[in-house]
């Protein structure tokens, strides 16, 4: 029995193991999603080679549909972390470092890149969905990169469609065996969407340079 007027404290230790084991399983089960097709992917191996029980695995996501989502919206996540909207940096190479950061992520992460690619365009209405309102995402934080914060439809429309050619061409560049350096494609893309702004009436907001 606890003394008078002892707190009940919360239990750290309890809910750190708990978020530990879900990152373990996380990390597990994007390596097989990405290598592996879906239909093979078995839970029960993912929970073994994550350390944790077969019914903890199913406890924490419920299913590996579940788990699925949870694999994609982290890889959804991860990406749009990339797009860094750092004030003190000046405007003309904000654009260059995400793109570059991008570029190394791909190659870092080439499975994991083409998984998103996958689930984007397959026929899961619910994993559309999470890759769709990643972009959408995406879209307002590079807007943001060059301090666009209410973009007009035109420029959010024609910017999704930037993202868009951004994921054909770093499959192409990923397929051409990354014989293009970094550097060129990622300058031929800075250079297609200060134009793309530019035409959707941002000139005023672009390098001038």
């Amino acid at each position: 029995m606890a003394e008078p007027g002892a707190r009940s404290h919360p239990r750290p230790k309890a809910a750190e193991n708990a978020q530990r084991r879900r990152e373990q399983l996380l990390r597990v089960a994007t390596r097989h999603f990405s290598e592996v097709p879906y239909d093979d992917v078995s839970m029960s191996v993912i929970a073994k080679e994550a350390n944790v029980s077969h019914g903890l695995a199913f406890h924490v996501f419920g299913s590996k549909q579940a788990l699925f989502e949870a694999v994609l919206r982290g890889a959804v996540e991860d990406v749009n972390r990339l797009i860094v909207v750092d004030q003190d940096v000046p405007v003309e190479r904000r654009l260059r470092g995400t793109l570059d950061r991008f570029f190394r992520h791909v190659e870092e992460s080439e499975a994991t890149f083409r998984l998103g690619l996958r689930a984007g365009l397959g026929p899961e209405e619910e994993l559309r969905r999470i890759v769709s309102e990643g972009q959408e995402a995406a879209v307002m934080l590079i807007l943001r990169v060059f301090g666009i914060t209410r973009p007009n439809r035109l420029a959010r429309v024609a910017v999704r469609g930037w993202t868009g050619s951004l994921d054909r061409a770093a499959l192409a560049w990923l397929e051409e065996g990354r014989r293009i350096r970094r550097t060129e494609i990622v300058a031929l893309l800075e250079a297609t969407l200060l134009e793309t702004l530019r035409q959707c009436g941002y000139a005023d907001r672009l390098p001038t340079s």
